[in-house]
């Protein structure tokens, strides 16, 4: 079985993305394996509903990095994921918009499920990353298949500084 995932990666302010291929290997059981990333905690209550899905421009509206922790969970709730970044040890969380309520990406890494957003299993995939502060939000990235069948990551920074990606 190979499983397409996003790998996130970021060094100096700057934000790199690839899909990588797993193989048997590093995929058990649909979990993901990485040696440096440590998942603190699960909740599955976080996870969308699957009727509530606001529009993608409603979605980059409510996001905004310069909320703080409980603003961010008052806009999205708790999150899905709560992990430590893997290049820079900072804390993340991950939000997933499900289509499907049987989809469950467990994994130990921040990574995203390209498979899933491109089959319509995801609509979306929000990360938030914290400085080392770990109060203060340092960008909120929404992951995400445009209506051509492109993969987008939009990021915001708490600067101001907005970049859509587009793959």
């Amino acid at each position: 079985m190979k499983k397409t995932v996003l790998s996130i990666c970021i060094l100096s302010g700057s934000l790199f993305f690839s899909p990588i291929q797993l193989s048997e290997a590093h995929v058990q059981s649909n979990n993901v394996y990485a040696a440096e990333t440590k998942v603190l905690s699960k909740t599955s209550s976080s996870n969308m509903s699957l009727s509530l899905h606001p529009d993608i421009k409603t979605l980059k509206e409510m996001s905004n990095p310069t909320h703080s922790k409980d603003e961010i969970i008052s806009t999205f709730g708790e999150p899905a994921d709560v992990l430590r970044g893997a290049m820079d040890n900072n804390l993340l969380w991950r939000y997933d918009y499900k289509n499907n309520e049987n989809y469950v990406f467990t994994h130990d890494l921040d990574a995203i499920d390209v498979d899933a957003l491109k089959s319509g299993e995801l609509e979306y995939v929000i990360y938030i990353s914290f400085e080392q502060d770990e109060q203060t939000v340092n960008s909120i990235a929404i992951y995400y298949i445009d209506q051509d069948g492109k993969f987008h990551e939009y990021r915001e920074y708490a600067d101001g500084y907005v970049k859509d990606l587009v793959e």
